[in-house]
């Protein structure tokens, strides 16, 4: 910073036209990194979303598997769109699928819960439910 004159003999501070130069090119670099962060906080949000869906669409499942009797569980893939409303094939996003299990006991049966996100084949959630014979 430099000491200027004025016309009635007083002095004033100014920048000098390097220093200008130097900070704005300082808070440019600093904010070119910060944009770099964001598709890294989109991807990060995405995924936390999707995992969130999924354990609530399996629990969900898991809660009427609970209701029922296990010889009526649809067994075949069920596919769910974005609010989690049942959809098709061709505007589902979440595939949700149920298996029947080997058991350790005759009196206990395991459900397999498993969700996908669309033709990803990434496995959301994953869950093992038993349920006893009664």
């Amino acid at each position: 910073m430099k000491n200027l004159h004025t016309r009635d003999g007083g002095h004033r501070r100014a920048f000098s036209l390097i220093e200008v130069v130097i900070s704005i090119g300082i808070f440019s670099f600093a904010f070119m990194a910060l944009l770099g962060l964001v598709p890294v906080a989109l991807q990060s949000s995405r995924e936390s979303l999707d995992l969130a869906n999924a354990t609530h669409l399996a629990n969900n499942l898991k809660n009427e598997v609970a209701r029922t009797n296990f010889g009526v569980v649809p067994l075949s893939p069920r596919w769910f769109g974005g609010s989690l409303e049942e959809a098709t094939a061709t505007n589902g996003i979440y595939e949700a699928s149920v298996v029947l299990a080997d058991s350790v006991s005759p009196s206990l049966r395991r459900l397999q819960i498993t969700i996908e996100k669309g033709t990803s084949e990434r496995t959301f959630c994953f869950l093992i439910f038993n349920n006893s014979l009664q």
